[in-house]
């Protein structure tokens, strides 16, 4: 109930709450019960946004996510991206002064770590009582115990503040 649903619940209850006190609006209130917000939203707020309609233009908008029991006036936002590493696949009990796809994944999610602790410390946005952050979510590699994998994937999940562009983002 924390995430999203009690923000929709407040706002059903507040346009409820209107409506059956009579309260003259000056224009037209849109409930919008957006999903899949924490993973791009293709199928929520996107979807939403592609009908080309005039249903979702307003003055004013409000995002009911909870963050931090603070109310906050602009957004973030994030990327995630996809990172894949290939190489040749060898039996793994053969030595070979060449490194691996895990070796090279390992190699970069190493350098990455290093760049979120430099986000944390210098891309800090007060009014969220947060920073810019990267994070690794996934990883995959490899499909049999004693063969190094030709490929290691991994995803990337970066976090922006306010005022950050997915292009300064990408390009960092």
């Amino acid at each position: 109930t924390v995430d999203m649903k009690s923000g929709l619940c407040g706002a059903v209850m507040a346009v409820d709450f209107l409506k059956r006190y009579g309260y003259q609006l000056n224009g037209r209130i849109i409930l919008s019960c957006d999903s899949d917000e924490e993973v791009g939203g293709k199928y929520g707020i996107e979807h939403i946004l592609s009908l080309d309609s005039d249903l979702l233009k307003a003055d004013f908008g409000l995002s009911l996510e909870p963050s931090r029991s603070h109310i906050m006036v602009s957004g973030s936002g994030g990327i995630f991206l996809k990172i894949t590493y290939s190489g040749d696949s060898w039996y793994s009990g053969e030595a070979r002064d060449e490194m691996h796809s895990i070796q090279k994944a390992i190699l970069a999610i190493g350098t990455l770590e290093q760049l979120d602790k430099k986000l944390r410390a210098e891309k800090y946005y007060e009014p969220f009582k947060s920073s810019a952050l990267l994070t690794i979510t996934q990883m995959e590699a490899g499909t049999m115990m004693n063969l190094t994998a030709s490929s290691c994937s991994f995803v990337l999940d970066r976090r922006l503040i306010p005022g950050e562009t997915v292009a300064e983002a990408k390009a960092e």
